[in-house]
């Protein structure tokens, strides 16, 4: 396989040598900025393509969009680990190359040690690098993943899934076929490269079935897994066989240990490896699968490792059982039933998670008998001696037996005994102890086999299976965490050795720079890798009936989408450090409303004393208490079966925001994240700064932040500066703002005052004219500037100011500072599909504050996939049958004719014109018009020229006419001879035949005399006598020419002895018209349509 280019057009080919598939780009869609991508396969005329990389190329991985310019990925390093089975091999990826398809500025270049560019011949000794050597690859993070030796991919096999699900999926067409690339089957959960070669897969899917399958056949496009595989040899008895671990790492809630933890709402957990053991011999394949996974619940590690990180449950029980119920009922789906290994031990923050994950188990109520649970406290157990953990063996060898595991005939593939059951096992991170622990249960489920088929183990079956387990633990452990798995030393060995207790020493500090110091960036590698960071979109492939379609579907929205609004209660309160004496009735439901509103949005500032102890670590105790004050007080009012469950909770220092929704909505909600930003003292200090939780609410994406701004009457620039760190700095996972969602809700304690005097403040205050009070706030004036919450609005203030009051009272600030009273705690709104409804203060004294509260409508968006999908099928059928042709990108398609035939309706302007369109012809009517052939004989059809000379012109007149020409009987000799001087003399004074003159002046042959040497006039040309008629004319005769030296009885003579050959007959370059000789030898000729025309003197 090999990479080519044409530079003009640009074009990138990979080609076998007899099949290509090509890539060119193509200019984005109206209005859209992505360049777009043309795919075409099949033969192709390689001529003008040069060889683009002397590597060798071993598939596709698929296409990325990177900074507007397209890159093409492919395979140039790899080589064979493993045999799974018969024919069945797995090869690592040790290098790929990404080559920009639209652009020639990252095109490899070969250079020297010095950075000097070399000839292709001069290749030894030379190193290649990317555009210069001091501008980094925009794929050079991508390369250095991908190229790290932890993905693997296969051309003859599917490794995404294991062998018992690949013998219930594959068709027998496709083990007939040999190929192992059958995209209907992939398992998306582990295949990493899903984002890159999905658009590649829709191509392949609108391609005919024969060409779905030579394109398979070529291996062109591929999917990688990640994690670890390879095979050893062994032996079963006498016979030979292969022992393969297969680690499927899920990509599905990938990412670095502290930036991926726990479950999300789709019930994807960190860290999901399915990992597979085959045993293979020339007889049969065994089969034994086991998952690990994070406890599935929602939680994080917050906090700098050389600290110490603590564990934060971000969402109640009864928040987090959906999503627990969504992972388990995936994995007895998939695998049968599951028997849950839980090594978390008794220190530190571990038996929070353990508690959690056990009231989870029985809320199931054990998912009807399918889940059973061992918890064993790994530490406590092993202690010192790690060979203690074959303690577990008792405990879990009944389900062992139970599950039992695949056999299948390795002649005919037929599967004979499948396992029906999987061990779950899970620690905090999910590597050493759980290594450790699958690699016991492993062994169970292989002395089992054996004593199934009587067959003795021998000690290299052993070694190979702890050497395999080790190195597995290994490869996991620094896709995760950076480095090797500790207590490696005893999978391999069997004992703990020093050598192996000191490399775990210098492990934890290596993880400990690497989870610090280098996480975030290889996380951002992932998310972008899976396509997964923000307004990041897969290379839209060119295909005139999908842009077709899309714009239907836009058209269309209403069939697939629904709407709806929910109220939503947004309140916010600086405590000033104080506990409650009073009821929060009159704050959450003001007015004696009855309870309404779908969400609780609540805000908090000053929840703790801000004393320097306080601001160097934040205590969680008294947002614990708010949020069970909080929720009881909603709980209390709510009406039976509508109960409000605890969503997530974030905090920084003394600001708190908590989310509140009721219990029947929590499945509506998907993608909820918290973040925090540091304000005090330039972002060292968390006594100022901002907390945000961000969620999806169906298809609508909302995000609620609170915030404490700097204090300070005069310090409104530093508050501005404060909001603009905020606004830009705080960020959600795979990098996510604040702008970046459809609603957003602001607001805290602002700290904007009132530019005006005490007294007249007061005054104002007194007699209720909040409007000149509005017009000199501090913050009114800097968003009527511009200087900040941009886009944001405010509703009208119909409150007094809410700052400061004597605690206990209604009575502004009496204490020697006299602060002038200020409307410090306020409400802001952004989005389209937002209304507010309310916007009031409370009646709430335990503080200085007073409690602020909106009530917002939101609009709510959800997309029914399903229809969706069903829908887009319906129209691209339906176009594709209506256009009658194959859709853009099949081999039957000329790419360059494919780029001329972009569609544009969607823009103001017209098509491109080419050669063969053009954009003023109607009707896609072709540019240029095809000659038409004569109906038969050409000597017998001539052009009609009274047809008009435009060609576009509308007539009747028939394209040709026919000529009738009078047989000629053959002469004799002596008639041949003064036949040919006759011919000869008349060839010279035989006037040629005239055309028609064009339109505006003399034809050609009427203008030009027809010989050269001697002046005369034309002869006159023959007039119309009938149509209907033929006309016939004897050429003109010219006098016997006076001989002068000789006689011409001697010349005759003469010219006997010495015959010339004759000459040969001339080639008629348009046989419908007679050309001059032929019309000078012809006794005439009968027209059919002509009048012949006397030229014009």
């Amino acid at each position: 396989m090999q990479l080519k280019i044409r530079d003009s057009p640009r074009s990138i080919a990979l080609t076998d040598g007899t099949t290509s598939l090509v890539f060119r780009a193509a200019a984005p869609n109206p209005g859209g900025s992505s360049t777009r991508c043309i795919v075409g396969f099949g033969d192709r005329d390689l001529s003008e393509f040069r060889p683009l990389t002397s590597l060798p190329v071993y598939g596709c991985l698929g296409l990325i969009t990177v900074d507007k310019d397209v890159f093409i990925c492919v395979i140039t390093g790899s080589s064979q680990v493993a045999e799974v089975k018969k024919h069945e091999t797995a090869r690592r990826i040790h290098g790929v190359e990404f080559h920009c398809i639209n652009r020639a500025d990252w095109d490899m270049r070969l250079v020297d040690i010095n950075g000097m560019r070399v000839e292709n011949g001069e290749l030894e000794g030379f190193e290649t690098t990317a555009h210069t050597p001091d501008i980094e690859h925009p794929c050079g993070k991508l390369k250095h993943v991908l190229s790290g030796g932890t993905f693997y991919f296969s051309t003859d096999c599917d490794l995404t899934n294991r062998l018992q699900s690949r013998s219930e999926l594959f068709s027998t067409s496709t083990k007939g076929s040999g190929s192992g690339f059958e995209p209907e089957a992939f398992d998306d959960q582990f295949m990493w490269n899903k984002y890159m070669i999905g658009e590649l897969l829709k191509f392949r899917a609108n391609l005919g079935s024969s060409e779905k399958r030579r394109l398979d056949r070529c291996a062109f496009l591929t999917t990688a897994i990640r994690g670890f595989v390879e095979s050893v040899p062994v032996q079963v008895g006498i016979r030979p066989g292969n022992l393969t671990l297969i680690s499927r790492l899920s990509c599905e809630r990938a990412g670095t240990r502290f930036n991926s933890r726990g479950i999300d709402d789709q019930g994807h957990v960190s860290n999901f490896v399915e990992t597979e053991t085959v045993l293979e011999t020339a007889d049969w394949v065994f089969s034994f699968v086991q998952v690990r996974g994070s406890i599935p619940t929602f939680w994080e590690q917050v906090g700098s490792q050389i600290l110490g990180q603590k564990i934060q449950v971000t969402r109640s029980k009864e928040a987090s059982q959906p999503a627990f119920e969504k992972h388990f009922g995936a994995l007895i789906e998939k695998y049968g039933a599951v028997h849950i290994v839980n090594l978390l031990g008794s220190r530190g923050d571990e038996p929070q998670l353990s508690e959690r994950y056990a009231l989870a188990v029985t809320a199931s109520g054990e998912m009807n008998g399918q889940i059973r649970s061992t918890n064993w406290d790994f530490h406590y157990e092993v202690k010192n001696d790690f060979a203690n953990a074959q303690r577990i063996w008792h405990l879990l060898k009944p389900d062992a037996d139970a599950f039992a595991f695949y056999v299948e005939d390795q002649k005919d593939g037929s599967p004979i005994l499948e396992q029906n059951g999987v061990f779950r096992t899970n620690c905090l991170d999910c590597l050493d102890r759980t290594n450790m622990i699958q690699s016991i249960i492993c062994r169970m489920a292989l002395e089992s086999f054996l004593s199934y088929r009587n067959d003795v183990a021998n000690n290299l079956l052993w070694s190979g299976h702890s050497r395999l387990w080790a190195d597995n633990g290994d490869a996991l452990s620094k896709i995760y965490a950076g480095t090797g798995a500790l207590k490696s030393s005893f999978t391999r060995k069997g004992k703990m050795s020093f050598a192996g207790a000191l490399s775990d020493a210098t492990k934890s500090v290596s993880r400990m720079y690497i989870n610090n110091f280098q996480d975030k960036d290889r996380q951002n590698t992932i998310d972008m890798l899976l396509g997964r960071l923000v307004n990041q979109q897969p290379v839209p492939l060119y295909d005139p009936i999908n842009d077709y379609v899309r714009d239907e579907l836009r058209k269309r929205k209403d069939e697939y989408t629904s709407t709806g609004e929910i109220k939503v209660f947004v309140g916010t309160y600086n405590l000033n450090g104080k506990m409650p004496n009073d009821k929060l009735e009159p704050w959450l439901f003001p007015q004696g409303r009855e309870l309404k509103h779908d969400m609780y949005v609540i805000g908090f500032q000053e929840i703790v004393e801000l004393t320097p102890q306080q601001i160097m670590a934040t205590d969680p105790a008294k947002r614990r208490f708010w949020e069970a004050e909080v929720q009881e007080t909603l709980n209390r009012k709510a009406k039976e079966g509508e109960q409000y469950v605890f969503l997530r909770s974030g905090q920084l220092v003394g600001a708190a925001l908590m989310i509140f929704v009721k219990s029947s909505l929590i499945s509506s909600l998907k993608n909820v994240e918290g973040a925090i930003k540091k304000t005090g003292l330039k972002g060292m200090s968390g006594n100022k700064g901002a907390v945000a939780i961000r969620m999806d609410f169906e298809n609508t994406r909302l995000c609620f932040v609170t915030a404490h701004l700097a204090a300070g009457h005069a310090n409104y620039d530093e508050r501005n500066r404060d909001y603009h760190i905020i606004a830009d700095g705080l960020k959600f996972q795979r990098g996510r703002k604040i702008n970046d969602h459809d609603s957003v809700i602001f607001f805290g304690d602002f700290n904007y005052r009132i530019s005006l005097p005490l007294e007249e403040v007061r005054h104002l205050i007194e007699v209720g004219d909040y409007g000149q009070l509005y017009s000199e706030d501090q913050l009114n004036r800097q968003m009527v500037a511009g200087n900040v919450f941009s886009y944001y609005s405010e509703d009208q203030i119909t409150f007094a100011p809410t700052y400061k009051f004597d605690n206990g009272t209604d009575q502004y600030d009496t204490s020697e500072k006299q602060r002038i009273p200020a409307w410090t705690d306020r409400i802001l709104r952004r989005g389209t599909n937002v209304r507010q409804l309310a916007y009031e203060s409370a009646p709430l004294r335990f503080s200085d504050h007073r409690p602020v509260y909106g009530v917002f409508e939101m609009g709510i968006t959800k997309e029914d996939e399903g229809v969706r999908d069903r829908l887009y099928r319906e129209i691209y059928d339906k176009r594709r049958e209506e256009i009658g042709e194959p859709a853009a990108g099949s081999s039957k398609m000329d790419m360059e004719d494919l780029v001329e035939r972009i569609d544009t309706r969607s823009s103001i302007l017209p098509p491109p014109s080419s050669e063969k369109h053009k954009w003023w012809l109607e009707d896609n009517q072709p540019a240029k018009v095809p000659t038409p052939q004569p109906p038969s004989g050409a000597k017998e059809w001539t052009r009609n020229p009274r047809r008009p000379v435009n060609p576009f012109q509308v007539t009747e007149e028939p394209d040709w006419v026919k000529v009738d020409r009078p047989v000629q009987r053959a002469p004799s000799v002596a008639s041949t001879r003064s036949a040919a001087s006759v011919a000869s003399t008349a060839s010279i004074r035989a006037p040629r035949p005239v055309p028609p003159p064009k339109p505006g002046g003399l034809s050609k042959a009427a203008s030009v005399p027809g010989d050269a040497g001697a002046r005369r006039l034309p002869p006159p040309l023959p007039t119309r006598r009938d149509s209907t008629k033929s006309v016939q004319e004897a050429p003109p005769q010219l006098p016997p020419r006076r001989e002068t030296n000789g006689s011409s009885q001697q010349r005759e003579k003469e010219s006997e002895k010495v015959k010339p050959p004759p000459p040969p007959p001339r080639k008629n370059p348009n046989p419908g018209v007679m050309d001059d000789i032929e019309h000078a030898t012809e006794n005439g000729m009968q027209m059919s349509g002509w009048t012949p025309l006397q030229p014009t003197k």
